[in-house]
């Protein structure tokens, strides 16, 4: 095993961000209040703070934070304090932060240069007020030094004393947990919470068979394992109908893959049965039954699949995935950083 997860650290690299921005607010004084019978604005005021700029500038630097942490999450995974990203993907990891890092000293250029300006207008803004905010605020130059855009790229080697290969091995569990999630989210969003209680779906729907087996490809560095999933997932994903719709044998197949996924424990077993049938094996016969207590043994009640798929009517009963948005749903929930 310790070879095994010596490879996975040889395989990827940390990429750790340091980013800060100033919060725009100032600690609320009893000094503030002059007049007790008379409250502040309370666009002016919250939590025990006061702001001193409008929330809109200061979102712009937020933004740009949430967006580096999900170009590394759609390239690698968590893991201690960064993200593990597979070696191959680090020069372009790195022209995306770059990217990022200029738009964000960009605007706090903007801000610093228009900061007079920008207060006093927020000042205007807040009748009554007006002596407060004028007091807390800090000068341009102060401001400036309190945003930071950096990050860092290096490789990681365990040592006798502390073994990073035991928390490298936990990654693999974590992508199957990753995928499961995904499945549920589409079955909970797109198909009304449980997979029979459809019959049929527009061949948009498919396309979370593509998300899945993309972001499993994106990961083959912890595991080469992982290209038999894929491989497995994308088989049906071309094999189902591009347009038309997705019903009868597809929407059975396309349903028990979807519950497959969603259990983490049975992934990688049907995905190696996959890789080892002969290419003549009939698709039907690689897919575990969608009734199979095998497979419902660890998914949510809402998920399980309560009676065979293929006894599902012959009429589409419902159309749940019509909406195009139900990808972006799925892969939106991929994506969302913790921000640090």
């Amino acid at each position: 095993m310790t070879n095994v997860n010596t490879h996975i650290l040889n395989q990827m690299c940390i990429v750790h961000l340091e980013i800060s921005a100033w919060s725009g607010r100032s600690r609320l004084d009893k000094s503030d209040f002059l007049d007790q019978s008379q409250l502040p604005p309370e666009t002016a005021v919250s939590l025990g703070s006061k702001k001193l700029i409008n929330d809109k500038i200061i979102s712009r630097f937020h933004s740009l934070r949430s967006a580096s942490h999900r170009a590394c999450e759609k390239l690698g995974i968590s893991f201690v304090g960064g993200y593990a990203i597979r070696v191959e993907d680090i020069e372009n990891m790195d022209a995306q932060l770059t990217e990022l890092k200029d738009q964000f000293q960009m605007a706090v250029a903007d801000l610093v240069n228009n900061y007079q300006q920008l207060t006093e207008e927020w000042v205007r803004e807040n009748p009554g007020f007006e002596r407060q905010l004028r007091k807390a605020l800090p000068s341009a130059e102060n401001v400036g030094r309190r945003f930071s855009y950096d990050y860092s790229i290096f490789q990681i080697e365990s040592t006798p004393t502390h073994d990073m290969h035991a928390k490298a091995s936990k990654l693999f569990g974590r992508v199957l947990e990753e995928v499961a999630n995904t499945a549920r989210n589409y079955i909970e969003t797109s198909l009304n919470g449980s997979t029979d209680k459809c019959s049929f779906i527009t061949s948009r729907g498919r396309s979370i068979l593509n998300t899945i087996q993309s972001r499993l490809r994106q990961l083959t560095f912890i595991s080469s394992e992982f290209g038999q999933v894929a491989d497995w997932v994308e088989n049906l994903y071309h094999n189902l109908p591009a347009e038309g719709g997705i019903s009868g044998e597809d929407y059975r197949q396309f349903a028990t893959m979807l519950n497959t996924l969603a259990n983490g424990e049975r992934v990688m077993e049907t995905a190696k049965l996959f890789a080892g049938a002969p290419k003549d094996t009939a698709r039907e016969d690689l897919f575990m039954p969608a009734h199979s207590a095998g497979i419902s043994s660890n998914i949510d009640e809402p998920h399980n699949i309560k009676r065979s798929i293929g006894y599902a009517q012959a009429e589409p009963s419902c159309d749940w995935g019509t909406n195009q948005s139900d990808s972006v749903t799925v892969e939106q929930k991929i994506d969302e950083p913790t921000a640090t």
